[in-house]
């Protein structure tokens, strides 16, 4: 029998005011990646605090890429747990900017859920329209700029720089609880695993 694919999505905007695109061409994966890496060793270091597992990150499942037609930014990037079930897991990332700020849509799923997460995600997207006069492309003089640019943006932006994934923490966490199909079902379907399964 076929296991439901599972996955889920946060969808928030940020009024941090318009983010600057210049970094367009700037965009360094090797860069990006070892300051995410860096930000969940210290992450690691909170979580152990807080009693949840740590987790690891392993490399890019799609490396950064900015659209400057749609100025949206995209990204996958894949980890593990470091718990006894080691459970993979990938975020994938896109930022829509606007005139006073940004969408962030960030999925969690299984790496064998991606592409159907991946489209799912995309199709709700589809609908996602900012209203006249807020567009990226409507910025006027005088308005409020945000105090980073596309990499910043990344990695978390101003203040939570030295956390990168921190504000997002909870995706992460889901990850490592055992394995995140399982969680899922369990969580919206209120199934329970057996250990056959897990």
């Amino acid at each position: 029998m076929k296991q439901e694919q599972a996955w889920m999505a946060l969808f928030e905007f940020e009024d941090v005011g318009s983010i600057k695109d210049d970094e367009k061409d700037e965009l360094d994966p090797e860069e990006l990646l070892s300051s995410f890496k860096e930000g969940t060793k210290a992450g690691n270091k909170d979580r152990r605090e807080r009693g949840w597992e740590e987790i690891e990150l392993t490399g890019w499942q799609q490396a950064p890429r900015y659209d400057d037609e749609t100025m949206n930014l995209v990204w996958a990037i894949k980890g593990q747990g470091l718990g006894p079930d080691g459970a993979p897991f990938v975020n994938y990332n896109v930022r829509l900017l606007g005139r006073r700020g940004y969408m962030s849509a960030t999925v969690l799923c299984a790496p064998e859920d991606l592409n159907v997460a991946i489209k799912e995600a995309e199709e709700l997207l589809t609908g996602f329209r900012y209203t006249a006069g807020n567009t990226y492309a409507e910025y006027q003089a005088g308005d409020k700029l945000a105090e980073y640019g596309l990499m910043g943006l990344m990695v978390g932006g101003g203040a939570v720089l030295a956390f990168p994934l921190l504000r997002k923490l909870w995706f992460v966490i889901v990850a490592a609880v055992g394995g995140v199909g399982q969680f899922f079902r369990m969580l919206f379907f209120g199934e329970k695993i057996s250990k056959a399964e897990s």
